[in-house]
């Protein structure tokens, strides 16, 4: 997480930097898939996993003290997504934007082979309780 807020500074205060990063970003995005998916992909390009999970999507919790939304790589982002989805007349809506943050959280914890992982967990348990005649 140190690293994460390090980078995060680093984008805020350094120009060139945020710059450099948002070209980046900008090169990954895929227009023919929604925003949603788009903003996943950027996510995972610049956190990792374990850092997903210390962030909640808008406001902090017991959890999660840490707000995604109120970092310079949210800003960096959307920025980046309204640039690549623009059209005259259009604009990306604010809660669109919200909406692809609050689903890339919530589904961080199977980016690195979790959702593989929690399958396997299931069918274990599944197995065991048809074992033990429950």
């Amino acid at each position: 997480m140190i690293d994460f807020v390090q980078f995060d500074k680093k984008l805020e205060k350094d120009n060139s930097f945020q710059k450099k990063i948002a070209q980046k970003l900008f090169l990954k995005i895929n227009k023919r898939t929604p925003i949603t998916k788009n903003f996943a992909e950027l996510l995972r390009y610049c956190i990792s996993r374990d850092v997903g999970l210390m962030f909640a999507p808008l406001r902090a919790s017991k959890t999660k003290k840490h707000v995604f939304k109120e970092t310079t790589l949210y800003k960096v982002i959307r920025a980046t997504l309204r640039k690549a989805f623009w059209k005259p007349g259009e604009d990306i809506p604010d809660q669109d934007i919200i909406d692809a943050l609050s689903s890339a959280l919530h589904n961080c914890k199977d980016w690195d082979g979790g959702r593989t992982a929690r399958s396997k967990k299931t069918v274990q348990a599944d197995t065991e309780v048809q074992h033990h005649g429950y």
